[in-house]
C-alpha cells in the first residue's frame, strides 16, 4: 500500500516551497494555502506593492595626486633633512628626508617649475652653510646634492639661497626663466666637473636615479667633493661664489679643495736612481735618462734600473672595495711606451696601518705587495698624439698581484701566474677589511731605506732582512720605468683620479 501524506503535511510542504521560491525569484508570486487537489477551495493573497529603489551611479575614480620625489646626499645620504618645495604657484610643500635620503611630496594644486631647498638633518653646516638647492620642471624627480647646488648657482648667476630670499612675490615668473637657463648650465657644469676629474657618468644629476652608496658613479663624485672640501678646510659656499660668476660655456674656475701636487711637492718625492719628477704649466713630467746600470741599493731588491714614482696622499685607510675607478690624462713624449706610467697600491689585508712586521718576509706575508692595472690595458689608447684620457674601473681586465705570495687572490684566479679579472676578483669574502695603507711594502721593486742600520748592503735584501730596510711611502703610487730598465723615456701628466679623488699639478 502506498503511503499518502495528510493534507496538513501537503500544505506545509507547499508553504516551504513557496518560501524558497521567494528567496530565489526577483518577482513576488502569490501562493495558495494548499496545492492538493483534494482541497475544496483555493485562497489567494494579494502581494504588497513593489518599491523600486534608485540604481546607484558609480562615482568617477579619484586620480592620485602627482608626486615629486628624489634623493638627498653628499656621498652619504642626508637623513632627517627639511625639504621645502616652492613652485610657481601654490603653497610651500614640506617633507623630511628618510635615513636613505629619500623624500617626496604630493603636488596637487601646484604649478611647475619648482625650486627645492634642503636644510638641517645630518647635513654638515661647516661644509654646506647655506643648505642645498635643486630644481624640478615637473612632478617626477629632483635630487638634492652639492652638484645640483652648483648647477643652480650657474643657472641663477647667484648663490641659490641669496637669490631665493630676494625674490619675494616675483618667484613664479623668475622660475620660468630659470627653467629655460637650466639645460645650458647643467651641460657646462657637468663638463667642468669632468675636466676636474669628477666624472658623473650617464646619470642626470638633477633627475636621475642613483643610490647614495659607494660604487655608484654619481655618489662617488659626491663623496669625493665632500672629502676634498673637508681636506681643504673650505665650504661649498666658496665654490658656489666662483661658479655663480662663471657664464655657461666659459672656461670654469678651479675647484677649491682638489688635491694639488705642487712643483715643490714633486721635487721632494724620492725617486729611484736617475729618474725625476717636475711640474710646470699645470703638467707633471716623469722622466728617466738613458744611463748605464745603476749601483745596487736604491731598491729593496737588487734592481739597477730607473723608476720615477709619483705618490698620492689622502688614501691611507681607504677600503679596497671602494677602489672603483682610476683615471689618467697623460701624453707620451719620448721613449718606449712600455713600463709606465702604471698604478701600484700597498694593501693591508686587515687594514692595520700600524703593523710593519719584523722582517721583509713579514711584510710580504701580511701585505699585498702591489695591486696594478696591467700595462697591456693601459696603452690601448694612443697617447702620442696629445693629452689622452684613460679610464679604468674595478672590472677592467689587467689587474694583478705583484710578487709572491698571491695574497687575497682566490684559487680560481691564481692560475697562469698572478692575474685578476679586476679588483672585484679579490677575495673580499676572506678579507673584507683590506685597505690601502701608507708604509713599507716589501716590494723588491720599490724603495729601500739605505740610512737604516744594516740596510745599505750593495746586494738585494732577503726575506730575513729587517722590515726597517723597506722605506715607507704613500700607499698609492704611479710608476714609470722598471728596476732593470735604463732606457730613456718621458711622460707628461695633466691629472690623475683615484676613486673619484682628482689630483692636479700646479
Amino acid at each position: 500500500m502506498t503511503p499518502t501524506l495528510s493534507t496538513r503535511s501537503t500544505r506545509a510542504i507547499a508553504f516551504l516551497r513557496c518560501a524558497a521560491a521567494l528567496l530565489v525569484l526577483s518577482a513576488v508570486t502569490a501562493c495558495g494555502g494548499g496545492s492538493d487537489a483534494s482541497s475544496p477551495t483555493a485562497t489567494t493573497t494579494t502581494p504588497p506593492p513593489q518599491t523600486t529603489l534608485p540604481v546607484p551611479v558609480p562615482a568617477d575614480p579619484v586620480a592620485p595626486a602627482p608626486t615629486l620625489s628624489g634623493t638627498a646626499a653628499v656621498g652619504a645620504p642626508i637623513a632627517g633633512g627639511a625639504i621645502a618645495v616652492q613652485c610657481a604657484q601654490g603653497a610651500t610643500l614640506n617633507a623630511t628626508t628618510s635615513d636613505a635620503g629619500v623624500w617626496s611630496v604630493q603636488t596637487a594644486g601646484q604649478t611647475f617649475p619648482c625650486i627645492i631647498t634642503l636644510t638641517g638633518g645630518n647635513l654638515d653646516a661647516a661644509l654646506y652653510p647655506t643648505g642645498l638647492h635643486s630644481f624640478a620642471v615637473d612632478a617626477t624627480r629632483a635630487n638634492v646634492t652639492p652638484v645640483t647646488e652648483l648647477i643652480m648657482a650657474m643657472a641663477l648667476g647667484s648663490d641659490p639661497a641669496a637669490w631665493l630670499a630676494a625674490q619675494g612675490t616675483n618667484l613664479g615668473a623668475q622660475l620660468t626663466q630659470v627653467a629655460a637657463d637650466l639645460p645650458a648650465a647643467k651641460a657646462s657644469l657637468s663638463s667642468w666637473l669632468e675636466n676636474a676629474g669628477y666624472v658623473l657618468g650617464d646619470v642626470d644629476p638633477l633627475s636621475g636615479v642613483f643610490s647614495p652608496t659607494a660604487g655608484d658613479a654619481y655618489d662617488d663624485v659626491l663623496e669625493a667633493l665632500s672629502t676634498n672640501l673637508a681636506q681643504a678646510g673650505t665650504s661649498l659656499a666658496d665654490v658656489v661664489t666662483s661658479v655663480a660668476a662663471t657664464e655657461p660655456g666659459e672656461a670654469p674656475v678651479a675647484l677649491p679643495g682638489a688635491y694639488v701636487i705642487s712643483a715643490a711637492d714633486a721635487a721632494a718625492m724620492p725617486q729611484l736612481n736617475a729618474s725625476t719628477l717636475s711640474v710646470a704649466d699645470g703638467l707633471l713630467t716623469m722622466a728617466a735618462p738613458a744611463t748605464a746600470a745603476q749601483p745596487i741599493g736604491a731598491f729593496v731588491g737588487g734592481g739597477t734600473g730607473n723608476k720615477a714614482v709619483l705618490q698620492f696622499s689622502g688614501l691611507n685607510g681607504m677600503k679596497l672595495a671602494d677602489l672603483k675607478s682610476l683615471e689618467i690624462v697623460a701624453q707620451h713624449i719620448s721613449g718606449n711606451t712600455n713600463l709606465g706610467p702604471y698604478f701600484n697600491f700597498i694593501v693591508d689585508l686587515q687594514c692595520n696601518t700600524a703593523l710593519p712586521g719584523a722582517t721583509i718576509g713579514d711584510l710580504r706575508t701580511r701585505r699585498v705587495i702591489g695591486f696594478s692595472p696591467g700595462t697591456a690595458s693601459l696603452y690601448t689608447a694612443d697617447f702620442s698624439t696629445g693629452m689622452t684620457r684613460l679610464s679604468i674601473t674595478d672590472k677592467t681586465p689587467g689587474w694583478y698581484i705583484v710578487g709572491t705570495p698571491l695574497l687575497g687572490v682566490p684559487a680560481s684566479n691564481s692560475n697562469n701566474g698572478n692575474p685578476l679579472a679586476g679588483v672585484d676578483g679579490f677575495d673580499f669574502a676572506t678579507y673584507p677589511n683590506a685597505c690601502i695603507v701608507d708604509g713599507p711594502s716589501g716590494d723588491a721593486g720599490l724603495f729601500r731605506d739605505r740610512t737604516a742600520a744594516g740596510c745599505d748592503t750593495g746586494a738585494a735584501l732577503t726575506t730575513a732582512d729587517p722590515a726597517r730596510c723597506a722605506k715607507s711611502h704613500a700607499g698609492a703610487i704611479l710608476v714609470m720605468g722598471d728596476s732593470v730598465s735604463v732606457a730613456a723615456r718621458q711622460w707628461k701628466l695633466q691629472s690623475v683620479s683615484i676613486a673619484g679623488r682628482k689630483y692636479a699639478f700646479k
